[in-house]
């Protein structure tokens, strides 16, 4: 499943994917990659809502599902909801790049670009690379 995923064989990783589920429902990983590819699509946006709604059932806790959450709603279109749950997480990630990506993303998607541009700032300053690095310059100038 994860090879046909990184290989961009999104359909057939979801179909392995949703199998695992199956036979382990509770499996975390699977749960938040599954979410995260079926978000991409506004066919399947709620889908992504109730895999990622069970990994924050099993950890409510934990920021990094919170994270993912979070960008699940942006990418469905929630951006209000995105970003009140990005900034309840703020303080576990104050030292994660890809949080102020993401961050920086949605408040673009506000037009807050004043907001969009100093999270960009942030993740530049903590080391973002490639076509992220060149996004989140966009976004400064």
């Amino acid at each position: 499943a994860l090879y046909d995923d990184e290989e961009g064989r999104k359909d057939a990783a979801n179909r392995q994917f949703r199998t695992i589920l199956k036979h382990s429902p509770d499996h975390l990983a699977t749960l938040m990659v599954l979410a995260k590819n079926l978000a991409q699509s506004p066919a399947t946006a709620k889908e992504a809502r109730e895999y990622i709604g069970r990994a924050m059932q099993l950890q409510p806790d934990n920021p990094h599902i919170t994270l993912e959450y979070g960008w699940i709603l942006h990418l469905g279109g929630d951006h209000s909801a995105a970003l009140s749950v990005l900034e309840g997480v703020q303080k576990q990630h104050r030292k994660n790049p890809l949080y102020f990506y993401r961050l920086a993303k949605i408040h673009k998607s506000r037009n807050r670009s004043g907001a969009a541009s100093d999270a960009a700032r942030k993740a530049l300053s903590l080391g973002v690379r490639g076509t992220i690095a060149s996004e989140m310059q966009s976004m400064i100038r």
